[in-house]
């Protein structure tokens, strides 16, 4: 028999997109792309600024959608965070500039987490996830792959490596280091090309044993 009352996952609501002329989409997709060719971080972290069904599209390096821009009328637009498949939450309304503006400045997780980096660009003292991006020349867009462990509250601790090699042992703690290593995982370069892979916090102790783990699964990397 089937069930009638069923409970479907809660839809968040979604703005609507203003019926904007296909010039007047354009230079809104034109000034978005602006805003990211001239920020230090966006610049290494979003590849494409599309147009398209109305809408603003910000999609990452290496594939997958960071935010959607929906126009709601010639000045206002509505920012959303993408989640997966059709999920999208929205998180602010406003002016074109600002809510870019919010998106660079992401610290939480929400669309990158690496708005800290900014501090350095900006003369303060650069934050420890810096180190990987500027030591060993890690793409941000790599450095940038644990977003959801931003989101969680954790924060990098660079625990081992070696740029010989391009290898990089990084932990995420909560609040101190005395708190705990939560999540883990290795930067590698492999084949010329950086990728991230989540290892268990009982191989961080060293690189060796991190990599060894690794190597035994085929750099298949741990699913949290």
């Amino acid at each position: 028999m089937r069930r009638r009352n069923r409970r479907w996952p809660k839809r968040h609501p979604r703005p609507r997109p203003a019926d904007l002329s296909r010039e007047d989409l354009s230079r809104l997709r034109e000034r978005a792309a602006e805003f990211v060719e001239g920020s230090p971080l966006l610049r290494g972290l979003v590849e494409c600024v599309q147009a398209a069904r109305g809408r603003i599209y910000l999609w990452w390096f290496g594939g997958g959608l960071m935010a959607r821009i929906t126009p709601l009328g010639i000045r206002s637009v509505g920012l959303e965070s993408h989640h997966g498949g059709d999920d999208y939450r929205e998180r602010r309304r406003g002016l074109l500039g600002r809510l870019l503006r919010y998106v660079e400045e992401d610290v939480e997780g929400v669309f990158h987490g690496l708005g800290a980096f900014l501090s350095k660009e900006r003369g303060k003292k650069a934050p420890v996830l810096v180190v990987p991006h500027e030591r060993y020349k890690i793409p941000l867009w790599v450095v940038a792959r644990p977003r959801r462990w931003y989101e969680r509250g954790l924060r990098p601790v660079i625990l081992e490596g070696d740029k010989l090699r391009g290898r990089v042992l990084v932990g995420f703690v909560s609040g101190c280091l005395s708190g705990g290593i939560r999540r883990a995982c290795v930067y590698a370069r492999r084949g010329g090309d950086w990728g991230w892979y989540p290892v268990r916090e009982k191989v961080t102790e060293s690189l060796s044993m991190a990599e060894a783990w690794l190597e035994k699964r085929k750099w298949k990397g741990w699913r949290w």
